[in-house]
């Protein structure tokens, strides 16, 4: 198979920082190990457009891109912005298949524009803003993420549809 060639070419360790996994089947994610909330954009070697992170995908044989968990149009959002949450650290970051590559995974999500996922962002950055607390809000954020990851991970396109039941706010 294809893929198979690929595993033996990208490390998938873990060292003080970093964890590399293959968590996705065929690209490996890096997840830094460091408070989302006391982010020092210093000590992110793989935050968003670094050279390291570069050098990493170019090593991923077909075309990759990154897709800002939380996308970049929330970076001034109230709860954004109170949980002094950095949109390009490693930790909102996913590499996905990039269009050139869409023939390579049918059934796979492909990174591509996503009006539909920032309106369910949207929805849920300002349900999360309505809590009082600080600590509740980073906390939320911080489930948000997780379940923003790992629906794209098992490929649930439902984040991507059109949300007609999300309402504006």
């Amino acid at each position: 198979m294809y893929f198979q060639k690929f595993f033996l070419f990208v490390p998938i360790f873990q060292n003080t920082n970093y964890i590399f996994s293959i968590t996705t089947e065929i690209i490996p994610q890096i997840r830094g190990q460091y408070s989302i909330f006391n982010y020092q954009t210093k000590d992110d070697v793989y935050r968003y457009k670094s050279k390291l992170r570069k050098s990493h995908k170019e090593k991923i044989p077909f075309h990759v891109e990154d897709h800002h968990l939380i996308p970049q149009e929330f970076k001034k959002h109230y709860v954004i912005q109170s949980s002094k949450f950095n949109i390009n650290c490693s930790n909102n970051l996913l590499i996905m298949p990039g269009r050139l590559s869409k023939d390579l995974f049918p059934q796979k999500i492909i990174h591509q524009g996503h009006p539909h996922y920032n309106k369910r962002v949207r929805f849920y950055l300002n349900h999360i803003g309505r809590s009082e607390c600080n600590e509740t809000r980073q906390y939320q954020l911080w489930l948000l993420l997780k379940h923003l990851e790992e629906s794209i991970l098992r490929h649930e396109t439902m984040l991507f549809s059109n949300p007609n039941h999300v309402r504006k706010e």
